[in-house]
């Protein structure tokens, strides 16, 4: 599985066997929406309740209508393999529902217009290896958090809705291997300043940083011996949970 994401009573998953799928939990009924013998399918965003976003190694978005089970279109519209690489990660702007980041293993992220599927917005560089995620801040939609396997850490600014211009990048060790989880960054769900990330430091932690690329602090615990790929903030409440490669998760959280 590549990619997965609940909204309302509905599990969509994507997966490397070449087809999208949704879990019902009301009718508890597991569905194929469609498949391409063609493409492996890695991350999955869902865009409005009628349409998903999945992301393919050959380089396009998709995105395929629920209800009918179909592709609707795809970004672009021509597949360009030697521009757009094999995508990894999707995301789309909460405040602006019109334009979504895909990231590649050709160290680019393309912002998307859904208006438009011939060509992306812009397409940014600031990587120089795989670029495993890259998210909208939760407020405006206009600061972006991007994690590299070049063990750099970007933050974008999309304020004109025209151009990925790079604000600030720093250090950050991202080699979590081949058998764990790329790190993922996630900003506060009420903050446009602070996100954050799994980290390889001992003892084993998670790091939260504000837009200047500064530790503003770290949270850590004498239970947790390995590596915290992902992590998540609640979206109403003072809690932050992180998981690992073994199977466990932990949650932190303000009495």
């Amino acid at each position: 599985v590549g990619g997965c994401q609940f909204s309302w009573n509905k599990l969509f998953t994507s997966s490397y066997d070449s087809s999208i799928r949704m879990f019902d939990s009301e009718t508890l009924q597991y569905d194929q929406l469609y498949s391409d013998p063609e493409v492996w399918f890695r991350s999955l965003n869902v865009y409005n309740e009628n349409e998903v976003l999945v992301a393919g190694t050959n380089g396009q978005v998709l995105k395929v209508d629920v209800r009918e089970n179909s592709k609707v279109c795809e970004y672009p519209a021509k597949p360009d393999f030697s521009k757009y690489g094999s995508l990894w990660a999707l995301d789309h702007s909460k405040y602006d529902t019109n334009y979504f980041l895909s990231t590649s293993n050709n160290a680019t992220i393309a912002a998307w217009d859904h208006r438009n599927t011939k060509h992306p917005v812009d397409m940014n560089t600031s990587h120089s290896k795989t670029v495993s995620s890259a998210i909208f801040d939760p407020i405006w939609g206009k600061r972006i958090a991007s994690v590299g396997y070049d063990d750099k850490v970007c933050i974008l600014d999309f304020s004109d809705k025209a151009k990925l211009s790079e604000v600030k990048k720093f250090s950050h060790c991202n080699n979590t291997g081949r058998w764990l989880t790329k790190f993922q960054a996630r900003w506060h769900p009420s903050s446009d300043e602070l996100f954050v990330i799994g980290s390889m430091a001992q003892p084993r932690r998670v790091e939260i940083y504000n837009m200047q690329g500064k530790m503003e602090c770290t949270l850590s615990s004498e239970n947790i011996g390995s590596i915290q790929s992902l992590v998540q903030f609640h979206h109403s409440q003072n809690a932050l949970v992180c998981g690992n490669g073994s199977g466990y998760c932990y949650i932190f959280h303000n009495d």
